[in-house]
């Protein structure tokens, strides 16, 4: 998608007509879009402040070892994942953070980057200075994927950064239903809330193409009786095609029993291509 939007040599696979309009829900089709525009946002910002990415790097004596922008951009991609990954099957929480709690705190990542402070009570967050200290320091500690915010997030408003810097604080505005997951993990399951705030528990079974189709199950948290949906709604929870990440040989972890039952079934196991987390 993001080789289609740069380099316009490729057909849009969320157009219609396109290559993944038919297995996706529109629900996922409007989230892949808006993913896709905060990573081209986020890639435009990149290209354009890697000057002072590295002033930062020489001032701060940290190592820049990207040669383009577009390194970078992969290695904030795969450290995003990998995150995720850890916040979804691999999450060993006994109760989910509200939905609520979720939408609080990407509002206020949004409001941190733009250094615009809010009123003292604001949502459920801590007062701005607060929030603020402790944002800087996660950024401090999180390598380059906290980096290059500490680096650009002063420059906001220079001339030659402005406009791509507030096309990715826009994009991620638009796109802040993205960070609301639409799966709880407890105890590395996937459950779901699909009208109430009753969990129900989900299984999910990888198919030949890579693509992870979610089932309610039985009463049975054990079961595998999975109960089949119809192929254009199964995949309407976030976690079916949030990404489409290829990461070579890394193996898939915390998948439940029914998912595991269903890859031998396979005769030939697709690579490790996830579209969840």
């Amino acid at each position: 998608m993001l080789a289609q939007q740069l380099l316009g040599v490729l057909s849009d696979p969320l157009a219609t007509g396109g290559v993944l309009e038919a297995p996706l829900s529109d629900k996922n089709l409007k989230y892949l879009r808006l993913t896709r525009t905060i990573d081209i946002a986020r890639f435009n910002l990149l290209t354009q402040g890697e000057p002072w990415l590295k002033q930062w790097s020489h001032k701060h004596q940290v190592a820049y070892p990207f040669d383009t922008p577009i390194a970078l951009f992969l290695e904030l991609l795969r450290a995003e994942f990998l995150i995720l990954w850890e916040l979804g099957p691999l999450n060993q929480e006994q109760k989910p953070q509200s939905k609520a709690e979720q939408r609080d705190n990407i509002a206020a990542r949004v409001c941190l980057l733009k250094q615009s402070p809010w009123l003292k009570g604001t949502g459920l967050r801590q007062d701005y200075p607060s929030m603020e200290l402790a944002y800087l320091q996660y950024l401090q500690e999180a390598g380059w994927s906290g980096y290059w915010l500490l680096a650009l997030r002063p420059h906001g408003e220079d001339s030659q950064l402005e406009t791509a810097w507030k096309s990715y604080v826009q994009a991620l505005s638009k796109g802040k239903e993205l960070s609301v997951d639409s799966l709880d993990w407890l105890n590395g399951e996937p459950w779901n809330r699909p009208v109430s705030n009753v969990l129900k528990r989900i299984e999910g079974i990888l198919d030949g193409l890579g693509y992870i189709h979610w089932f309610y199950t039985g009463s049975s948290r054990d079961t595998c009786n999975l109960v089949p949906r119809n192929p254009k709604t199964i995949t309407q929870l976030r976690s079916v095609a949030l990404f489409y990440m290829y990461l070579g040989s890394t193996p898939i972890r915390g998948r439940s029993p029914c998912l595991r039952q269903k890859e031998r079934r396979e005769a030939t196991p697709p690579q490790c291509r996830l579209q969840s987390f």
